[in-house]
């Protein structure tokens, strides 16, 4: 069926709308075999991998023990972290791999392990990409509280990781992509709006790498700083009056970071998850195309939490529509 417009006239749903720019245009929203889909005004896609060059003398660590088409977990925090958090690698059969993508698990920030992505692991190996499915500092596993920036800091040691891995598994290192569910969308965020930001430095990161993404792609998020136990995640809200405290929230806001993508964002949301409301997801979507990020947005009908399965697994219908969507995403940004 149709969509009802700002206007309040029903939108056909075979209609494509044509490119716009900023925030107001996302109130027109289009079905679409059972997904609706703003995209923004889009950017060239990034040129093939063969002429794509690192820019930085990447640190050289021990490659991983993982043989082409094999998987084998790893440590990406470095030896000067709090903990040290592993990680599930795998490699595609090609030898020369379209990029990698990070995968975030979900769970709230206090629950969920790297498990629960292995399908959208092997959904990505398939279509030629290197994966690395991450575990990372999660409140109540006996960290201290609050636990921020820690787990934000996990998440770009892993981009970090990946980036140094890039010569041993033959990937460019340009070519690194973030792809997080729920609470691991939040954390991906916070690997893709701030790269470089010297206030998340400490030893929980790997010293002189980037942590920039080439893209990034987040299914039902939180993107504004909110979670689960905020309060014991941040030591306090963001009106307690500590300083300590409103900085955590000003840097934990992605959507107020938004100037500072480095690249292509697609984003998910049911529009109808009673757990995270879709208004995050289209804030953090029109808060991107504002600033003329290449970003595309799909809302699900009829879609809650986790529409692509359970515990982030691709079982559904649905997932398998994302899937596609995502598929073709790739290609048009990433192709191999």
């Amino acid at each position: 069926m149709g969509v009802a417009a700002a206007d309040g006239n029903v939108m056909p749903p075979k209609h494509r709308p044509g490119p716009w720019v900023g925030a107001l245009a996302l109130v027109a929203l289009l079905a679409l075999g059972g997904i609706m889909f703003w995209p923004s005004e889009a950017s060239p896609p990034p040129p093939p991998a063969s002429s794509l060059v690192a820019s930085e003398a990447l640190p050289r660590i021990p490659p991983p023990d993982v043989a082409r088409s094999r998987c084998g977990v790893v440590t990406y925090t470095p030896p000067t972290a709090s903990a040290a958090h592993p990680a599930d690698l795998c490699r595609p059969g090609e030898p020369s791999p379209r990029g990698a993508v990070i995968l975030v698990h979900g769970g709230g920030g206090y629950s969920g392990d790297r498990s629960t992505m292995t399908e959208w692991s092997d959904w990505y190996r398939e279509q030629g990409f290197v994966t690395l499915s991450i575990d990372y500092t999660l409140l109540g596993d006996g960290s201290p509280e609050p636990v921020y920036p820690r787990p934000e800091q996990d998440m770009k040691a892993a981009v970090q990781w990946t980036r140094m891995q890039a010569g041993a598994l033959g990937f460019d290192p340009a070519r690194i992509l973030v792809r997080g569910s729920s609470a691991g969308a939040r954390l991906g965020a916070q690997a893709y709006v701030p790269p470089g930001d010297s206030w998340f430095a400490g030893p929980d990161l790997w010293p002189d790498v980037t942590d920039d993404v080439a893209g990034f792609i987040g299914f039902y998020g939180y993107y504004d700083g909110d979670t689960l136990e905020a309060e014991r995640y941040y030591g306090g809200l963001p009106d307690a009056g500590d300083r300590t405290v409103t900085e955590f929230w000003e840097h934990a806001d992605s959507v107020a970071q938004a100037a500072n993508a480095p690249g292509a964002a697609l984003l998910f949301h049911g529009d109808v998850d009673g757990l995270i409301t879709v208004a995050q997801t289209e804030r953090f979507g029109a808060a991107l195309a504002e600033v003329g990020t290449d970003v595309t947005a799909f809302i699900v009908t009829d879609g809650n939490h986790a529409f692509d399965g359970t515990s982030g697994a691709l079982t559904t219908e649905t997932g398998a529509d994302a899937a596609a969507e995502i598929e073709t995403w790739l290609a048009e940004r990433f192709p191999a």
